[in-house]
């Protein structure tokens, strides 16, 4: 926990580095300004200190706001040229590059909360600092720009509320995206992709009927033949046609010493010991 707070400042401080760099790119080197236009022949040049460069660069941070500061003052020509010298793709750049600023803020922090709060903090920051140069510098300029002190007491007021709204607005894209970036990092973390393998497969070869009988196994032939044996086996049925005559050699012999006569005709009946019953031959049927 101890490494939390630490962890926080770098991100933040790396946010404020990147951040500068990009508008500084975007600016001077994509755009290659080196001032802006306040209409009437009237410029603020960048290069002439230090403190109109790096306010000429977080001012571009805030071009979520710019919209905001021309609607607060559409009578103000200096405020409109102000804002449109930055170009008509100047919020769409700005933007990706808060983006990508704030997923390198939430990679650096490791942890989703960390990355909003160092990225969200890191461009509130720049925000504040924009808006005190603002009240500093530029009043600086109000002789030179020849304009009246109520247009130039509302050319500052909308330029710092487009300073604030804008970098509230970035800090918020910035923060969402170092959410995102500390999330997916701490994922990741948690459930490392390197250590998720595939499970190993092993083909295991058949035993032979012989290598079971060497292993002391029985085989499965053997084991069918002990099922066969242990299954009962149906006593035999003998179907027999009591219409059928029987043959004279199965007429020999029956329980009685002497052979009944037949109900019917009062023949003798013969003992037949296939169907254990008595059968007259001359009726032809087992009385």
């Amino acid at each position: 926990m101890a490494m939390a707070p630490t962890r926080v400042i770098m991100s933040a401080s790396a946010v404020v580095l990147l951040s500068l760099a990009a508008s500084f790119a975007l600016l001077y080197v994509l755009s290659g300004k080196n001032e802006l236009s306040l209409g009437g022949g009237n410029s603020i040049n960048l290069t002439s200190s230090f403190s109109f460069t790096l306010w000429g660069m977080l001012l571009g941070l805030c071009a979520g706001g710019f919209s905001v500061g021309m609607s607060l003052a559409p009578d103000n020509q200096a405020v409109k040229f102000l804002f449109s010298s930055y170009g008509g793709d100047w919020f769409l750049l700005v933007t990706a590059a808060l983006v990508l600023i704030g997923l390198a803020g939430g990679l650096l922090a490791k942890h989703a909360l960390r990355g909003a709060v160092a990225s969200g903090v890191a461009l509130l920051a720049l925000a504040f600092i924009g808006v005190m140069l603002t009240a500093t510098e530029l009043p600086k300029l109000a002789g030179g720009l020849g304009l009246p002190s109520g247009h130039f007491s509302q050319f500052l007021s909308a330029v710092e509320i487009s300073q604030v709204v804008g970098g509230c607005f970035a800090a918020l894209v910035a923060s969402m995206m170092g959410a995102l970036g500390g999330r997916a990092l701490q994922y990741r973390e948690k459930v490392p992709i390197d250590s998720v393998k595939p499970p190993a497969v092993t083909f295991v070869k058949p035993a032979t009927e012989g290598e079971k009988a060497g292993s002391g196994e029985a085989t499965d032939l053997e084991r069918g033949r002990e099922i066969e044996q242990e299954i009962p086996q149906p006593a035999e049925i003998v179907m027999y046609d009591k219409d059928a005559e029987p043959s004279l050699a199965q007429s020999e012999g029956g329980p009685l010493s002497r052979p009944p006569p037949c109900p019917h005709c009062g023949a003798p009946l013969l003992w037949i010991p296939e169907t254990k019953r008595y059968y007259c031959k001359a009726c032809a049927t087992y009385p």
